[in-house]
């Protein structure tokens, strides 16, 4: 892997559907700079969610809190920390909020045509099933970003490793 010295702080935003694995290459990028000693924070979707429970799927509760999320995240990267973030964020308004916010922003957006097969969670099989519902891609809408390759980029999960999607973020921000 590349190793990155002449950036001390960013915030990497992954965002995709649900299953699409961004907890899996955010752990991974976790890793990864903790081994290069970086000071990095990882915020994670469903960790945060279960810490603010409360928070409603109607579009403008989804905006109010990837916003809230992408302040706090712009702090720590004023703080010289490394800030790795999985948030499904399926509204562009919400995205280039946080981008606007932050310093050094990269968006990579993971996709998937298989996130069905790969519904490690069975979100998608209970959505099926009626038993639950305010899923993004599905009965929320999810807008795909548009990328420039330049500081947002899109990646396959069907086509690369979680080690290739690493590496290719990596290039991206060296």
């Amino acid at each position: 892997m590349l190793q990155l010295f002449k950036k001390k702080s960013f915030v990497i935003w992954l965002t995709g559907v649900s299953g699409v694995g961004k907890t899996t290459t955010a752990e991974a990028l976790r890793k990864h700079f903790l081994k290069k000693k970086y000071k990095v924070e990882y915020l994670n979707g469903d960790v945060i969610r279960s810490v603010f429970n409360n928070t409603s799927f109607d579009r403008q509760s989804i905006n109010d809190h990837i916003k809230k999320i992408g302040f706090f995240a712009s702090i720590l990267e004023k703080n010289g920390i490394v800030v790795i973030c999985d948030f499904i964020s399926p509204f562009e308004e919400s995205r280039k909020f946080v981008e606007s916010i932050c310093k050094d922003f990269y968006l990579i957006y993971l996709y998937s045509n298989n996130v069905e097969k790969r519904d490690s969670k069975g979100l998608y099989k209970r959505y099926r099933n009626e038993e639950i519902k305010n899923i993004a891609g599905m009965d929320i809408p999810y807008e795909i970003p548009e990328v420039d390759y330049i500081k947002k980029i899109k990646i396959s999960t069907d086509v690369f490793s979680t080690k290739q999607t690493v590496n290719k973020i990596i290039r991206l921000i060296d």
